[in-house]
C-alpha cells in the first residue's frame, strides 16, 4: 500500500477520453483495470468500475440500463427501465451519438486494484450521477483516502474533477 506520510491510502487514476459511448475498450486499453464515467451533454450521468479482465470500459452491451435510468431521470426518455426493448436500444444509441461522450480514468498500480471500490464510491457520492443505481449519500469506502486525478487539464475540466480528493 502507497501512503502519504503514515496517513492516507492515496490512488492515482490517469483521465482519458474522450471516446464514442459505441466505442468498446480502445486498442492498448484492454484488460486495465480503472474507472469510466459517461456523459450527457456535460453532465457526469453514470460512473462504473472495470470488472472484467478484458475490458476498461463498461461494455456497448451493458450500457444500455444506466443510460435509459440517466435518461428518463432527466425526462428525455419516457419509463419504464425495465426491460429495454429493440426499439429503446435504436433510440438511446441516436441520443448516445448526439449528446453522450465516454472518460475511462486508468489505474496504473495494479497492487492497488482493491481500492477501485472506494474510487468509485467516492465520486459517485460526489456526483451523484442520474443513471448510477446506487447513488450514495455518503462516502463508504477505506478511510483516510486521497484520490489523485490525472490527465489533460482539458479532460479533467469537461468531467469537473478536482485534481484530487481527500476524504479522512
Amino acid at each position: 500500500m502507497s501512503k502519504i506520510g503514515s496517513d492516507y491510502m492515496e490512488l492515482q487514476l490517469n483521465w482519458e477520453g474522450h471516446y464514442p459511448l459505441d466505442v468498446e475498450t480502445p486498442k492498448g486499453l484492454e484488460g486495465l483495470h480503472g474507472l469510466f464515467a459517461y456523459l450527457f451533454d456535460s453532465e457526469i450521468v453514470y460512473i462504473g468500475r472495470s470488472s472484467g479482465k478484458y475490458h476498461l470500459f463498461q461494455e456497448s452491451k451493458f450500457r444500455y440500463k444506466p443510460l435509459k435510468r440517466a435518461l428518463i431521470r432527466k425526462r428525455v426518455f419516457k419509463p419504464p427501465l425495465e426491460p429495454i426493448t429493440t426499439e429503446d436500444r435504436i433510440e438511446i444509441e441516436k441520443i448516445a451519438k448526439i449528446h453522450c461522450k465516454k472518460y475511462v480514468g486508468i489505474l496504473h498500480d495494479e497492487n492497488k486494484v482493491d481500492f477501485l471500490n472506494s474510487a468509485e464510491n467516492l465520486l459517485v457520492s460526489l456526483k451523484k450521477p442520474d443513471g448510477n443505481d446506487k447513488l450514495k449519500k455518503a462516502y463508504k469506502g477505506v478511510r483516510p483516502f486521497k484520490l489523485i486525478n490525472k490527465g489533460e487539464k482539458s479532460t479533467l475540466a469537461a468531467l469537473g474533477l478536482e485534481e484530487s480528493y481527500e476524504i479522512l
